[in-house]
């Protein structure tokens, strides 16, 4: 596919994407964010450079890039319209990203596809701050991107210009970019014991300093947000599962939401009828509790906490089925060393099982209830994508005749997929009293009944 040809396949997901956010789920019933917080007209008069600081008056937050960025940008457009340009930039950023690294037009646009269907940034009409949200998590592409330039190529000026940009952005994002850096930490030893068993020295020693330098980054950035004395308090929704100041607790708390957390970025590709109680999402929680007919009345919420987290049985065997992928694609590596397939696996696997390890060391909290809160798992949604599509590449790759139906077929099962997971979520967040989702589905029967 030539240039040209591209250029028009992005265009067209640029102009669904744009469709799918202003018609179908209607966002311009987003409000500015900072508006909703009661943050002062002044905070629009500061110099520039405390734009890039903490934000007091904003619970302290460090997003210089993506939500403060909006919130500047919001006072000239609407939200809607940066909702549109940050998604827009996702896609344009994924499909770029995923062709530069691995030179399959099949992977970059399954990639980028996705970014369209999946409801990863839904929690945007219930709580409207996340508009920028496509921006944070193309920053991250972005240090991706560069991050494999530099130890991968020749390491000229450019690449580390690139390099350093990417990580700026990406730095000033949000203070959940350290699940970058975990993941980093994750794979350092499984990839140091690769590249080591196969000899590669070089890339070796290249791989150690960029992983001591990433260490030597997060520590200085965890000092200095210290140190500017915000962060969370107990009885904030930020509080630590440190604050419980008991081995047990800390560790019952950090363990399943690291299981739940990385099944909340799975759910976004399965069907719902396998992500939660059926009965739940299709009846509601009355009916469930009418059919017990009055039995041990004061215990009768226990029947309905069974339909809320039943999801979690799913999750903890989706856990242990990528744990077994992450380990088999590692092995594999030793034999297929430039296997670009294996390699995302592994690093895909390894964002999707410890990709929200920030927002895991918050206390659970009422609205993790229930898997609908993709924004908070940023990370473990790009591994998710990047697994996806190297599934859509291998199928395709399988039957040189059949690709084209196997493409169409996976395609065709992304786009329904996304639309089924919205019209759940939007049962999920009204158990979870977290607001109101708009129904696509809904909106699009809505609107092609008036033609008639």
């Amino acid at each position: 596919m030539g240039v040209v040809g591209l250029g028009l396949f992005v265009t067209g997901l640029l102009i669904l994407n744009a469709l799918n956010i202003v018609v179908l789920e209607g966002a311009y019933s987003i409000s500015d964010h900072f508006t909703n917080l009661g943050v002062p007209s002044s905070y629009y008069e500061k110099s520039w450079w405390l734009y890039l600081l903490p934000q007091p008056e904003v619970y302290g937050t460090w997003a210089s890039t993506s939500v403060v960025f909006a919130a500047l940008v919001q006072q000239f457009v609407h939200p809607a319209t940066v909702l549109v340009i940050s998604q827009s930039a996702l896609v344009v950023t994924v499909f770029i990203v995923g062709l530069r690294l691995t030179g399959s037009f099949v992977f970059a646009a399954s990639a980028a596809l996705l970014c369209v269907t999946m409801p990863f940034n839904f929690h945007v009409y219930s709580v409207h701050g996340t508009t920028a949200h496509g921006l944070l998590m193309s920053y991250f592409l972005l240090f991706v991107d560069a991050s494999i330039g530099v130890l991968k190529e020749n390491r000229s000026r450019g690449s580390f210009a690139y390099l350093l940009i990417a990580t700026i952005l990406l730095v000033l994002g949000y203070e959940t970019w350290i699940d970058v850096a975990v993941v980093i930490f994750a794979l350092a030893l499984p990839i140091g014991i690769l590249l080591n068993a196969t000899g590669n020295k070089m890339l070796l020693r290249a791989f150690s300093i960029y992983v001591l330098s990433i260490a030597a980054l997060t520590a200085s950035y965890v000092a200095l947000k210290i140190g500017l004395g915000f962060g969370s308090g107990a009885g904030t929704e930020t509080d630590l599962v440190f604050f419980y100041g008991w081995l047990p607790a800390i560790w019952d708390d950090y363990a399943t939401k690291v299981i739940a957390f990385s099944f909340t970025a799975f759910s976004l590709v399965l069907p719902p009828d396998l992500v939660s109680s059926m009965s739940l999402v299709r009846a509601g929680p009355d009916w469930i509790v009418d059919q017990q007919h009055g039995y041990h009345p004061q215990m009768q919420f226990l029947t309905y906490l069974n339909h809320i987290f039943i999801w979690r049985f799913y999750a903890g065997m989706t856990f242990a089925a990528l744990l077994i992928l992450g380990v088999s694609s590692w092995r594999k590596l030793f034999e297929h060393t430039s296997s670009w397939r294996l390699w995302i696996v592994l690093i895909c696997v390894a964002m999707v099982l410890v990709g929200a390890s920030t927002h895991s060391l918050v206390k659970f909290r009422p609205m993790h209830s229930m898997p609908y809160l993709g924004y908070q798992v940023w990370v473990n949604v790009i591994g998710v994508v990047g697994l996806c599509a190297v599934l859509v590449d291998w199928l395709s790759n399988r039957s040189a005749r059949a690709s084209l139906f196997v493409v169409a077929g996976v395609w065709s099962y992304f786009i329904w997929v996304g639309y089924s997971v919205r019209t759940a979520q939007g049962v999920y967040v009204t158990n979870m009293a977290m607001g109101a989702y708009p129904d696509p589905i809904l909106n699009l029967l809505r609107g092609i009944a008036t033609l008639f």
